[in-house]
């Protein structure tokens, strides 16, 4: 997101003055959310059914890319890269899961790349999703492992700001447009009436 920012000035003479810059609050930022999780099984449970979501497994790299548009056009692509820390599936403060901060563009993100740590078994063991909606987490359980083609993913929304005001507007045009149609009958009935009295 945008953070507020707080800017120390010193003039001529060294007296310092500080500056407090705040974001508006009416532009709404964009994030994604990505987390890859072990997909450990449990031998002991008793629903061998459900999907082995594991727990959070550090060392997954995620690549994200998506393109900007200005104007009606192509701007340019914006390509980021993150690891999931070593240190995220211990503490309890840490996030576990990679958060890409992607502005006030709403726009789709075009590729996320998830891969996990090379083995003995393969060097390859990534997987590529496009068309990835803003404001989302996703969670990736890569089982089979060695299988990328078939890793499960899950996508949890987060509303925006904007689904409110969005709401609004289409609340609104459907009453005028209600309004309108209940006029135009009203006038109608009335012309018609009066043609048939004549």
């Amino acid at each position: 997101g945008y953070p507020d920012l707080l800017v120390v000035q010193a003039d001529t003479n060294n007296t310092f003055e500080l500056t407090a810059f705040q974001n508006s609050i009416v532009q709404d930022v964009h994030f994604i959310k990505v987390m890859v999780l072990s997909s450990f099984t449990c031998t002991t449970c008793s629903s061998q059914k459900r999907l082995p979501y594991g727990n959070n497994e550090p060392g997954q790299s995620i690549k994200m890319e998506t393109i900007t548009i200005m104007n009606g056009i192509k701007d340019y692509v914006i390509q980021l890269a993150a690891v999931q820390m070593s240190h995220a599936g211990q503490l309890t403060l840490e996030l576990p899961y990679v958060i890409i901060g992607l502005g006030s563009t709403p726009n789709f993100v075009e590729k996320i790349t998830v891969g996990i740590p090379p083995n003995k078994e393969s060097n390859k063991l990534y997987r590529t999703y496009t068309q990835m909606i803003p404001n989302s987490q996703i969670v990736v359980i890569p089982i089979p492992l060695m299988n990328p083609e078939k890793w499960h993913s899950k996508l949890f929304l987060t509303p925006s700001r904007m689904i409110l005001h969005t709401g609004i507007a289409l609340g609104v045009t459907l009453v005028v447009l209600a309004g309108i149609l209940a006029i135009l009958q009203y006038r109608e009935k009335v012309c018609f009436g009066f043609y048939a009295m004549r």
